[in-house]
């Protein structure tokens, strides 16, 4: 879909034959340059996240991430941070404060993400939080969450980075 001089959009058109398949597949994420798509994928009752990258004006062969940001369980989100070293996505996992939680992984030196973490109880709830979005300035979030003693179901909430790494 492309917005002319007029202003009026033109009609949806596929993507690429690289992502779309006949299977079940969403975009979750998007790189603030547009160079890298993130995409959830059905595997078998597994929701995992892949990621495919633009060259040119064909987009790559979705690629399953790396590390442990895949598991057994559901991913449902991603959002890559606007130097590309940072990525945040939602597990359901085990281990985490309950429901969906939000996630980290850091691209290390050697190209590899390291080992997912979970980003604690400033965030996390007993409940689900869902849909991260990273602030191209690296340190305001907003991201959805049925916690938190909110109105009821999922409300939007942000939070900040301070100085020593912790969130708000």
């Amino acid at each position: 879909v492309s917005n002319n001089e007029a202003g009026e959009w033109s009609g949806a058109v596929a993507i690429d034959t690289n992502i779309n398949s006949e299977n079940h597949e969403a975009t979750i994420g998007l790189s603030v340059d547009g160079q890298r798509l993130f995409i959830y994928k059905d595997d078998d009752g597994n929701g995992n996240i892949y990621s495919s990258d633009l060259n040119g004006e064909v987009w790559s062969v979705p690629v399953l991430m790396g590390s442990d940001i895949n598991t057994k369980y559901w991913e449902t989100h991603a959002v890559i941070s606007a130097d590309g070293k940072t990525i945040y996505f939602v597990s359901d996992r085990k281990g985490g404060f309950g429901g969906r939680d939000l996630y980290k992984a850091v691209l290390m030196p050697n190209g590899e993400w390291s080992l997912a973490q979970n980003m604690g109880p400033q965030i996390n709830t007993a409940f689900d939080e869902d849909a991260p979005f990273i602030h191209p300035d690296g340190v305001q979030m907003f991201f959805s969450s049925s916690g938190h003693e909110s109105m009821g179901g999922f409300d939007i909430f942000s939070t900040e980075l301070d100085e020593d790494n912790g969130w708000s």
